[in-house]
C-alpha cells in the first residue's frame, strides 16, 4: 500500500468534496505520514524476502509508545495504520518470494 502514489489525488479528491482547501500544514503532515507508511511497507517486503518472522502488532505498539508520545501504548489509529502498511509490504514480499 504505496500511500505517496495517490496521496495528492486523495487530498485534492478531499478538498472537492468538502469544498474547501486542506491547510498546507496539514497537508505536509498527511505527506509526512504517507512516506513513513511508504518506509513500513518496504521493511515488511524486506522481511518477508529474508525469511524473517513477521513484526507483531505489539511491536508496533512500542514503536507508538517511542515515537509519538503515546506512553501508555495505546492501539492508536497511527500505529493501525503503519502496521497496515508493514503487513502489506510483507504479504506483497511474502507472494514475490
Amino acid at each position: 500500500m504505496k500511500l505517496t502514489e495517490n496521496i495528492d489525488a486523495h487530498i485534492s479528491a478531499y478538498e472537492q468534496e468538502k469544498g474547501e482547501i486542506i491547510n498546507p500544514q496539514v497537508v505536509e503532515l498527511i505527506k509526512k505520514m504517507a512516506a513513513v507508511a511508504d518506509r513500513f511497507d518496504e521493511l515488511g517486503a524486506m522481511d518477508a524476502a529474508a525469511g524473517r518472522t513477521q513484526r507483531t502488532k505489539k511491536a508496533f505498539i512500542e514503536w507508538g509508545r517511542r515515537n509519538l508520545n503515546d506512553p501508555e501504548g495505546k492501539d492508536n489509529s497511527i500505529v493501525d495504520l503503519m502496521y497496515r502498511c508493514y503487513l502489506d509490504g510483507y504479504n506483497a514480499g511474502k507472494a514475490a518470494v
